[in-house]
């Protein structure tokens, strides 16, 4: 069985976070999906499959040192990184165990400032395919040399996984 863990800095109502949460915890067909935070928030509710790091500011250290540890010590087969603070992550590890496949996954069409510029151009090199929300995402961050790593991936990955939500009940509302 193959383990996915995706790294996302904290759990929150943001549209990374609620991506992020669109494929549940657990396993599916031979892969087993769990989800990592660099920091735990307070009255989060921990779900079974999800990870998070001690309670403190996303400015400290340690929380990065405690997710490179917990990913360098139990490896997953496959990274995936949301946001430029976990990026710092992806490229820690990267340069530790080379050979675990790494996705970095761009959710803005543009660079916040620069540390998000710097982690995440970094990032695109050392991973070995680059995940945007959109094409636009793609066309406007990632340099044209890397390009033929991207992929812009929908969000509407539990239609896939939840078979009661294939066909929907049509709401009589939107007739």
């Amino acid at each position: 069985m193959k383990r996915i863990v995706h790294l996302i800095p904290y759990h929150d109502i943001g549209g990374v976070e609620i991506a992020a949460r669109s494929l549940p915890t657990g396993r599916h067909g031979d892969l087993q999906f769990e989800r990592q935070y660099l920091v735990r928030t307070p009255a989060v509710v921990v779900e079974r499959g999800e990870h998070h790091g001690p309670p403190i500011s996303l400015n400290n250290p340690r929380a990065y040192w405690y997710a490179l540890w917990r990913l360098y010590c139990d490896p997953p087969d496959l990274l995936v990184a949301s946001l430029w603070r976990s990026a710092l992550v992806l490229i820690c590890l990267k340069v530790l165990r080379s050979r675990t496949k790494m996705v970095i996954f761009l959710h803005l069409a543009d660079d916040v400032h620069f540390v998000d510029k710097l982690a995440n151009r970094v990032a695109m090199l050392l991973s070995d395919a680059i995940w945007a929300d959109s094409s636009v995402t793609i066309e406007k961050r990632v340099p044209s040399y890397l390009r033929d790593k991207g992929r812009a991936v929908s969000f509407l990955l539990n239609l896939c996984f939840m078979p009661e939500q294939r066909n929907p009940t049509p709401n009589p509302n939107y007739a």
